[in-house]
């Protein structure tokens, strides 16, 4: 059942987020937000169907799909997705126009999508067990769409194929990953796929430092947040304990050190708690120039909202709020999702809530293009085009502070620093095929050169 806001107090930071003043339905409370890369058209799921925009949100029509709730929604060139109940998803091949229907086998509730570079689409399924007023998470796995949603096929994840999965998240070498809540007492799960899904490993639980000259191992309950930086680092939220102390961390680390148990590093929130237990965060959102957006849900109302970490600062999260709903005569603030315009502009929503914000204090730098060096300053760069494998070559007689990748709308689509190597030797496999432009900082001055991936 889900609970209807009554009313809507005033307690958002006005300095931070604006409100789109056209609304797509006034009577629609919204679930989930996407905006197409290349149109920068938006896309709302909401409890009465799915609409679309301009790319200034102030001329919204509602799309063909029924008048229902939809949870979630996705974008992939001309293809659409967009989840509703009881584990059936609606897909369009024609960027909204049309859409059909199609239903997950078994499935009673759809936690996620993701869309890989391939055109396959899985779905990560999970529901709660009520019983005896006591709640079980329960699922049936990772299914499989190798047609663009018209069928599904369930994955083979070994031991896991009948627990709840929560999150899928992927990187830019083409490994995917995915978060399980418990399904017995304290063995939810992280795992990744090296090939297309088609077999999964466990990435072996978090080490952290909890303050000990030891490091301490936490076990998994509940995954609140999974997802992958620019930088390919991977970020999990979670609810777990140790032996019969429990857990709340926001931990990160790259997938070589997880998989070599090293230590995750904390990234906290505020500077409230322990060092094993402080307010974890719920689907972060990485904005491209690396901003982190940060929503957090708890007991303390004050506690609670969106926090917001600036890439240039890196010292603290501040609270941005957002208005919170009134549930039962009582303020919360709610899940949050975001999306982000090619300019960088991020628009967020707030389930239950029938408005649209943004903010732009994530504006993308401009792209330094066609930059001049002297001839001596040399960057090599091949092959070009390049299909698999992408290697730079810097140079030698200045420190490169980092490397930069624009795709050809001028986004930046990967960011390297703290380079300790004057080779990078790339995967570019599953990156969309087209021309990139590298630009390549030095201390000095900067180079930037074009390369075609096909």
């Amino acid at each position: 059942m889900i609970l209807m806001p009554q009313v809507v107090v005033s307690q958002r930071n006005t300095s931070f987020w604006n409100v789109l003043e056209s609304k797509a339905d006034p009577q629609a409370v919204h679930f989930d937000i996407a905006i197409d890369p290349v149109s920068d058209e938006i896309y709302l799921a909401t409890d009465h169907g799915l609409y679309k925009s301009r790319p200034n949100g102030d001329d919204w029509q509602k799309l063909s799909a029924p008048t229902i709730s939809f949870f979630q929604i996705r974008i992939s060139g001309q293809y659409r997705y967009a989840v509703a109940a009881q584990g059936v998803v609606y897909h369009s091949q024609d960027g909204g126009v049309t859409w059909e229907e199609s239903q997950l086998p078994d499935v009673q509730e759809i936690r996620d999508l993701e869309v890989l570079p391939n055109g396959d689409v899985l779905a990560a399924t999970g529901h709660m067990l009520v019983k005896d007023d006591v709640g079980y998470f329960r699922g049936n796995g990772l299914f499989r769409s190798a047609d663009h949603g018209a069928t599904w096929q369930k994955l083979d994840i070994g031991s896991f194929n009948n627990r709840y999965v929560v999150h899928l998240a992927q990187d830019s070498q083409g490994n995917l990953f995915a978060s399980l809540n418990e399904y017995n007492s304290q063995d939810g799960a992280i795992i990744y796929s090296p090939d297309h899904g088609n077999t999964w490993q466990r990435i072996p639980n978090p080490k952290f430092n909890g303050g000990d000259s030891e490091l301490l191992t936490t076990n998994i309950v509940q995954v609140t947040s999974l997802e992958v930086d620019q930088r390919d680092q991977l970020h999990v939220s979670l609810q777990g304990s140790i032996g019969f102390m429990a857990t709340a961390l926001n931990l990160t680390n790259s997938l070589s050190g997880a998989l070599d148990q090293e230590e995750w590093s904390h990234l906290k929130l505020t500077p409230n708690g322990y060092d094993w237990f402080y307010n974890e965060g719920y689907d972060l959102f990485f904005a491209e120039n690396g901003d982190i957006y940060a929503p957090r849900l708890g007991f303390s109302f004050r506690l609670s909202s969106i926090f917001y970490l600036d890439h240039d600062e890196r010292e603290s999260f501040e609270r941005m709020s957002l208005d919170p709903v009134m549930i039962n005569d009582s303020p919360y603030f709610n899940f949050c999702r975001f999306a982000q315009r090619r300019d960088g502009r991020v628009f967020a929503v707030q389930q239950l809530d029938g408005q649209v914000y943004y903010t732009d204090h994530s504006l993308n730098p401009e792209p330094v293009l066609g930059v001049e060096d002297p001839e001596t300053l040399q960057v090599f760069i091949y092959p070009n085009p390049a299909q698999d494998r992408l290697k730079l070559v810097l140079p030698e007689t200045q420190d490169t502070r980092a490397v930069v990748i624009y795709d050809f709308t001028g986004r930046m689509v990967q960011h390297y620093d703290h380079l300790e190597s004057q080779e990078l030797d790339l995967n570019v496999s599953f990156w969309p095929r087209g021309l990139y432009t590298i630009q390549v900082l030095m201390e000095d001055t900067s180079k930037s050169q074009k390369v075609l991936l096909r």
